[in-house]
């Protein structure tokens, strides 16, 4: 089964004459103000310039929609390979499988991004040179559990009071 692809919303009703619409840009521009909403969220100076430039962002809540849906289904397919990732990481101990989008900044990524986004991207730069750019990509990994210490501090005095899940530190009461 396909998982369905988000699908862009439009802003252009804020180009247009639209009352509320107005009233975000003036209340933005004119006061700081960041709290008018438009067609259910808030629209800020991001939103009025991706407007400007007619880039139509996708629908945020389709988009957490895929995102889950794409876990679930990676889950599914490794527990038809007979992979249970409970079982599978008391085998390995010290490891775990993560199924997880990760954040990544766009600044120093190093996998290719098509001509087109990169495009978007560098009309949105152009126009609000603060913003930040990071890239959400699906993962599977393996990756070490923690070998966590309990830590205490007090007043710049810092302790390491006891580790776990490590067989070569001696247990204490």
């Amino acid at each position: 089964m396909a998982i369905a692809r988000p699908k862009h919303i439009h802003l252009k009703s804020l180009r247009s004459g639209d009352p509320q619409a107005e009233l975000a840009v003036k209340s933005t521009n004119l006061l700081g103000y960041r709290g008018v909403r438009w067609s259910g969220r808030r629209v800020g100076k991001l939103g009025l310039t991706l407007a400007k430039l007619e880039i139509e962002p996708l629908n945020e809540k389709q988009v957490e929609i895929y995102k889950r849906k794409k876990i679930e289904a990676e889950n599914n397919k490794l527990e038809r390979k007979g992979l249970d990732l409970n079982e599978w990481s008391v085998e390995r101990r010290n490891y775990t499988l993560v199924v997880e989008w990760k954040a990544i900044p766009l600044r120093g990524y190093e996998k290719p991004v098509p001509d087109f986004v990169l495009n978007k991207a560098v009309q949105i730069a152009e126009k609000l040179p603060q913003a930040v750019f990071h890239v959400e990509e699906f993962q599977v990994r393996e990756v070490p559990l923690p070998d966590p210490f309990l830590v205490v501090s007090y007043e710049g005095e810092r302790y390491w009071i006891e580790v776990w899940d490590e067989k070569d530190f001696e247990r204490t009461m």
